[in-house]
């Protein structure tokens, strides 16, 4: 058997292609949408792309399924679940999965099986070698049903449908699962980092029998305590998870077009929305006024869902062409489709105005009553573990949906960990306009 993992950091994303060593034919399982990676992998090792697997319309990045059959000449069939109704089927779908449809190619077998909970269409595919078993699967691709330490979470589409997804989702794990034994491995879509669960573990992989005693969501329980338990402290979703559904199922352009958009131009238009994602000594010292800041980092992609517009024309300021170009597609692979050009020569800049306040400073000013407001953008958990007093919890997810004010004296002090989640936070509100804009330096590691 031909197996392959595909994993993508900060969005946390895992992929798979899985292959029949004597037929040279091969399936790939949740593709993301630059997936040149698919087919380098697939030529180098002799193996034809003939499937392309979905286990459910995802929430948080844009599907390749598309893009990659068109790459392969329309060859590949698309199978996706039928099973939420018309409203969850997507458009680029070849063959509508139902309950126990199969794909048999050489001695592998995959069998889909309905476990909605996550999203209402969700199914999981259970992978057979027949020449091992024609009863027993070997492993799972679990989608986002169930993760290492954790489970899919059911609040995606509202609280209007929340209860039903509750329901289902205890249904999902806790009978349809029941009879698959302890040895069988899960290998689910996402990892440690994930917004699509609520505390993932750092394993990619697992068995089922190791997360029915370790993985608190799998251990059985009456419904209501469960849920209950399961809901306590769940991160907000991300605002843009709904429109990703939603593009999902409609279908998204290809990426190749996405990126014929990038070509290189001045900064001058003020209708575009700039990006810097130099080093922040660079932002600070050579600033471009109304620019935001996004460092180059795993976090990238799902950062810039968080803060910048799906409807406005973006451009991006880098170092170099190829960073450039690698800075479009990760915002490519969460929708953000709106590039326009990138720049290398931004114009002139001048020093920042947003500033470091070292820590001591920061206790000074709050101590003897200064007209000082701090605002952490860290998540609830990292919260809970400490905070400034009087600060104002607003984690980087929720940082668009916010309004702030600085006039006169007043300081507006952004705090995160160490600073780079709390200068992204800083310079979104001062390409608004507001004044005196600091960050804590060095974050709460300085603080405390």
């Amino acid at each position: 058997m031909f197996f392959y993992k595909r994993f993508i950091p900060g969005l946390a994303i895992l992929s798979y292609m899985i292959g029949d060593e004597k037929s040279k034919e091969c399936a790939v399982i949740d593709p993301v949408r630059d997936v040149e990676e698919y087919l380098n992998v697939a030529k180098a090792n002799g193996y034809t792309i003939k499937y392309i697997l979905e286990t459910h319309v995802h929430a948080d990045f844009v599907s390749g399924s598309k893009d990659l059959k068109d790459k392969l000449h329309g060859k590949p069939l698309i199978y996706c679940s039928a099973l939420g109704g018309k409203e969850w089927l997507p458009s680029y779908c070849d063959h509508a999965v139902e309950d126990g449809d199969t794909i048999v190619f050489g001695n592998l077998q995959l069998t889909a099986m309905h476990t909605p909970g996550h999203t209402p269409e969700h199914i999981v595919w259970l992978a057979y070698d027949l020449a091992r078993s024609k009863e027993t699967p070997w492993f799972v691709f679990t989608g986002d049903l169930l993760f290492v330490g954790d489970v899919g979470r059911p609040d995606l589409l509202g609280k209007e449908k929340l209860e039903k997804l509750e329901d289902d989702l205890y249904l999902s794990l806790f009978d349809k699962l029941k009879p698959l034994p302890d040895f069988v491995e899960i290998f689910p879509g996402h990892g440690q980092g994930s917004l699509c669960g609520k505390s993932l573990g750092s394993r990619d992989s697992s068995t089922l029998g190791f997360e029915r005693q370790f993985n608190p969501a799998l251990r059985f329980q009456e419904k209501k305590a469960w849920t209950l338990k399961l809901m306590e402290n769940m991160p907000k979703a991300p605002s843009y998870f709904s429109r990703m559904k939603k593009a999902n199922v409609k279908g998204s352009k290809p990426l190749s077009d996405v990126l014929q958009g990038l070509k290189l131009i001045k900064k001058e238009a003020d209708e575009i929305v700039w990006i810097d994602t130099r080093p922040s000594t660079l932002f600070l010292k050579d600033h471009q006024p109304g620019t935001l800041w996004l460092p180059r980092n795993p976090k990238f992609a799902p950062w810039a869902s968080y803060i910048l517009p799906y409807d406005k024309p973006l451009g991006i300021i880098a170092t170099t062409a190829e960073e450039a170009r690698q800075a479009a597609v990760e915002l490519a692979r969460v929708g953000l489709d709106t590039i326009v050009g990138y720049t290398l020569d931004p114009v002139n800049g001048g020093l920042s105005e947003i500033e470091y306040i070292a820590p001591p400073t920061l206790k000074t000013a709050l101590k003897q009553g200064e007209e000082v407001s701090v605002i952490d953008v860290r998540e609830p958990s990292e919260w809970a573990q400490g905070h400034i007093e009087g600060a104002v919890p607003v984690p980087l997810a929720e940082l668009s949906s916010k309004n702030f004010s600085s006039e006169g004296n007043s300081k507006l002090v952004f705090v995160c960990a160490s600073g780079t989640r709390a200068l992204i936070a800083a310079s979104y509100f001062d390409a608004q306009g507001l004044k005196n804009v600091r960050v804590l330096e060095g974050g709460m590691s300085a603080w405390n």
